[in-house]
């Protein structure tokens, strides 16, 4: 039985390309894994990044407080008796303006980066430009 050239074949793309429907989604999906891996790649930086800046807040938290202690009792035992009291004031006003302050960096710092993956919006904006 022979075909006749009118019939379309399965095969063939919308333009008459033969195998060119099979090669369109070949790109959709070949464009599909790279924005995914550009959206892990940047999730997994954000995440890197978030951790490290973590444990550096905890270590300089822990070697702060360990320093603090030892220079508020330095200068407690060396003052007098009565200025003790006016010397342990201050430094409870110094510590807790520098977390007040500290708090506020770190809002700052936290809002600062809301578009964690902008590679990836950005990407995806071009795409449906281009459409």
């Amino acid at each position: 039985m022979t075909k006749d050239r009118n019939e379309p074949d399965s095969t063939d793309a919308p333009g008459g390309r033969p195998g060119g429907g099979r090669r369109l989604v070949e790109l959709g999906l070949e464009s599909l894994q790279l924005r995914l891996d550009l959206l892990a790649t940047e999730a997994e930086a954000a995440w890197l990044r978030l951790l490290s800046g973590l444990l550096n807040l905890v270590l300089a938290l822990l070697l702060g407080v360990v320093a603090a202690a030892l220079l508020i009792t330095a200068v407690l035992l060396w003052l007098p008796q009565a200025w003790r009291w006016v010397a342990a004031a201050g430094f409870a006003l110094a510590l807790g303006l520098a977390a007040l302050l500290l708090v506020l960096a770190a809002r700052r710092d936290f809002a600062a980066n809301r578009q964690a993956f902008s590679a990836s919006l950005a990407e995806l904006r071009r795409d449906r430009e281009s459409r």
